[in-house]
């Protein structure tokens, strides 16, 4: 309870990703160390935050991933990372555009 009136609650910012390693470096940033306890178990009831249509639940992650890095870095710190990001994100998104205009690359196997 200490550590988290120190550090205060998850930040509801984040949407789904993310929002544990930013508060985790609250924790560190106020002395507080974090563990990883490999036994525990976590089972999110109802089983749905992530059966969202794939492609939006990358692209949620991708802005959890920016905001995370603005948020250590600061604005220009996390410019690379965010770039690399958002990059990924493109890059995935034309694939599968391309895809649906069977517009694929020819496989170079026999």
């Amino acid at each position: 309870r200490a550590a988290i009136a120190d550090a205060g609650l998850m930040d509801d910012g984040f949407f789904m990703y993310s929002e544990e390693t930013e508060w985790c470096h609250r924790f560190a940033a106020h002395g507080w160390q974090t563990r990883l306890v490999p036994s525990v178990t976590v089972t999110h009831l109802g089983g749905a935050s992530s059966n969202q249509v794939k492609e939006e639940t990358r692209r949620r992650m991708y802005v959890s991933i920016v905001r995370l890095y603005r948020i250590m870095y600061g604005k220009f710190g996390g410019f690379f990372p965010s770039a690399v990001a958002w990059g990924r994100f493109v890059g995935y998104r034309a694939r599968r555009f391309a895809q649906s205009k069977g517009l694929g690359r020819a496989s170079s196997k026999p």
